[in-house]
């Protein structure tokens, strides 16, 4: 956790947290950080269920979560209809997800969903951008390693950095 000591310095803070057991546990410097409204980019959240990742997801990025369950490994991974043009898509192309659909989120009227998760009859949200006091933060349940092979999830990434980091 070197470098923690800088993290008041830092324009956006990027978090990968798949497989993380309990948020609850994260440094106080993190948790810090956005209580201060600073933007988050969080990558791989899904299916935590610890309280302190609860109140996370409610207060950073605005949505209230369901219990976790893996529903299924293969996800297809497109657009929500209501944020075609968002910049956060720009060169985002639809892409298959090995993440899994791993909870039920319920984003607020000050969110945007930005990516809808489609596997068998279930559908959900799995990104979600929210405006804060210093740019946007930015959550998504996709993370699985084979995502990072995935072009379309890389652009995601990098676009989600850079809106987050605009104040």
């Amino acid at each position: 956790m070197g470098g923690l000591d800088r993290i008041d310095a830092a324009d956006c803070l990027v978090v990968q947290a798949r497989g993380v057991a309990a948020w609850g546990r994260c440094p106080p410097a993190v948790r810090w950080y956005w209580e201060q409204g600073r933007p988050v980019v969080a990558i791989g959240f899904g299916g935590h269920d610890a309280p302190g990742w609860r109140v996370m997801v409610r207060d950073v990025f605005g949505a209230e979560i369901g219990p976790s369950q893996v529903r299924s490994q293969r996800v297809l991974v497109r657009p929500a209809a209501s944020a075609l043009g968002h910049p956060v898509l720009q060169g985002v192309a639809p892409l298959i997800s090995s993440a899994g659909l791993r909870f039920v989120a319920t984003p607020s009227e000050a969110t945007v969903p930005l990516l809808i998760g489609t596997s068998d009859d279930h559908t959900e949200p799995v990104a979600w951008i929210r405006a804060c006091p210093g740019g946007q933060s930015f959550l998504t349940s996709l993370g699985h390693p084979a995502d990072f092979r995935e072009p379309s999830f890389l652009r995601l990434l990098v676009n989600a950095v850079l809106a987050a980091a605009r104040p």
